[in-house]
């Protein structure tokens, strides 16, 4: 009777700390929906706020809205991706209120506002409508010059990219809406609600996790408000679900530990209990219990094959969607920041060129006259081509950080001889050399004729001439080298760029190509190496690097035996270039 008595205690105290323990795994889940909204709303708004402004400040939608001509207008929306995967489009001239251009779904622009609606910059509504969300924006169209060319409206169904993303993001059913009203539910979801049921759970406290019961199933649910869009975003799951398949094979286990400790004896099933199950359960209810504070950057280790095996098996899985839903919520949050800083530097380098293009032509021109002046003076004429190519290598330069944030490179091919080429570059590089104390030495085989854009292809070997430029030290020197090579990759042509510097630092060299990464220079946008990058893939080249600590860095750009207009023979040699 004893042994049964403290078989049973010991199996009621065992099973109410792992379902304790397993239910604050499951709570963590809805405890960490909140920052999961927050993150994705800000994410997300900041995203199509960036989107819109682009629109706003392109000076060649600006340009095709002041023609006031319909054509016009319409072949310069596809350009633009938020006005391209919009649900409906209104452009309206704002003098004599035409419209320069209009969707053909009519149906949507009923949930348009009002014409007569003052806005302040930019107005951002959702409206409920047909058992969907749309996003209402309107917008004025101001020129450079101050005065209001216009009004862009646009409609685009918003509530069902939400849901979802959320669903995949926290593992929990999702439900939104927005007034009071369920607007959108993700299909595939494990719970079934009725309709009148998904609105009841609507008076759920905000904030905090609640449980109901829902056609004999113990539901949790939370309640946020994204302040941003002002819905109400419901997650919810079935704890049932959750916790009592696993329960049910801990109670069988339990159940059986009891019996075998009645009849065999207290000590045997004392001692059993305590080394064999009672360790295990503690450290699983520990592991349970770290988990529910946040920590996830562990893991459960099962050494058996039985239930308890089965048990930590189940919690190391709960352990890992955590983590991974966390680590997607990261990923996600950084590659929109990536995407909205491109975005802006792209929208900044539309506006450089628009502004500066009218001075750069006055500086050009002024550089022609001086030359004409004295026609006879070689250094003078010299200095003057310097001058004007280096003012459109500055334009070319920005539109070069416009194409890479946008993604799109046309390339210009033109035959070029490499020695002449390579030739031209240093002549370019040699003042700025001089005056850093450094020595620039180009060496090379027999040249060779190649098909590249000479122009991109330059700045390619600019910016790693640059690089190496800024981390040499007085004295040191700089090498620009080219080879033909013919390997078992077949033949090519090899651009190198070597230093003496103090090497890339380690903790960057696996990031090195990637946007905003800089090697610790003083100045640079971090830009340079991934621009580099998408050109020589452009070409269909490969761009590498090889770098020693103390022992200077080396870039090589690999150009195709396709790109190879006439070549000289030489012998086939093992592995890349280094």
């Amino acid at each position: 009777m004893v042994v049964a008595v403290l078989s049973l205690g010991a199996f009621l105290i065992t099973a109410h700390a792992t379902r304790r323990g397993l239910e604050d795994v499951f709570r963590q889940r809805f405890v960490q929906a909140e920052r999961v909204l927050s993150e994705y709303s800000r994410s997300h708004d900041l995203a199509r706020m960036t989107e819109l402004q682009s629109v706003l400040g392109s000076p060649r939608f600006l340009a095709a809205l002041e023609t006031g001509d319909p054509p016009t207008v319409a072949n310069e929306l596809p350009t633009h991706a938020l006005l391209l995967e919009a649900d409906f489009v209104r452009i309206t001239n704002f003098e004599t209120g035409d419209r320069l251009f209009d969707s053909v779904d009519e149906s949507i622009a009923k949930l348009l506002p009002p014409r007569d609606r003052p806005i302040d910059l930019v107005d951002r509504r959702l409206v409920a409508a047909d058992d969907a969300v749309y996003e209402v924006v309107t917008a004025d169209i101001w020129a450079n010059n101050g005065a209001r060319l216009g009004r862009l409206e646009i409609v685009q169904d918003f509530g069902g990219l939400v849901a979802e993303d959320l669903r995949l993001l926290t593992g929990l059913d999702v439900l939104i809406a927005l007034n009071g009203r369920i607007v959108d539910r993700p299909s595939g979801q494990e719970l079934e609600l009725p309709g009148a049921v998904a609105v009841e759970l609507l008076s759920a406290e905000p904030g905090e996790v609640s449980r109901r019961r829902v056609a004999g199933e113990e539901v949790w649910v939370i309640r946020l408000l994204d302040p941003t869009t002002s819905f109400e975003v419901l997650f919810l799951g079935s704890v049932d679900a959750a916790v009592s398949p696993i329960m049910k094979r801990i109670t069988v286990l339990l159940v059986a530990l009891a019996i075998v400790g009645g009849l065999v004896a207290t000590l045997a099933a004392g001692v059993f209990t305590r080394r064999r199950v009672g360790r295990v359960i503690e450290r699983l209810v520990r592991d349970s219990e770290r988990i529910a504070g946040g920590d996830l950057d562990f893991v459960i280790e099962s050494d058996s094959s039985d239930e308890l095996g089965h048990l930590a098996g189940e919690l190391e899985r709960m352990r890992s969607e955590l983590l991974q839903g966390r680590e997607r919520v990261e990923e996600s949050h950084h590659a929109r920041l990536n995407s909205e800083r491109m975005a802006a530097v792209g929208q900044m380098a539309t506006g450089i060129i628009h502004d500066f293009k009218t001075p750069m032509a006055v500086v050009q021109g002024t550089t022609d006259l001086i030359a004409l002046r004295d026609p006879d003076n070689e250094r003078l004429a010299k200095q003057c081509s310097v001058i004007h190519r280096q003012v459109e290598r500055m334009v070319a330069l920005a539109r070069d950080v416009i194409e890479y944030s946008r993604g799109d490179t046309v390339l210009e091919p033109a035959v070029t001889d490499v020695a002449e080429y390579l030739e031209r570059i240093r002549e370019l590089h040699e003042e700025p050399f001089r005056q850093a104390g450094l020595q620039l030495v180009v060496t090379g085989g027999p040249s060779v004729q190649v098909l590249i854009d000479p122009d991109r292809m330059q700045r390619v070997i600019d910016n790693l001439l640059g690089n190496a430029r800024e981390v040499s030290r007085v004295g040191d020197r700089v090498w620009l080298e080219w080879e033909q090579v013919a390997d078992a990759a077949g033949t090519s042509v090899c651009f190198r760029v070597r230093d003496e510097g103090p090497g890339i630092p380690p903790e960057i060299a696996e990031t090195l190509f990637e946007p905003f990464v800089t090697s610790g220079k003083a100045g640079g946008s971090g830009l340079g190496l991934a621009i580099s990058r998408k050109i020589a893939e452009d070409h269909g080249a490969v761009l590498t690097v090889s770098s020693e600590e103390n022992q200077g860095t080396s870039f090589v750009v690999r150009l195709p035996g396709k790109l190879l207009v006439q070549a000289t023979e030489v012998p086939v040699t093992e592995g890349a270039p280094s």
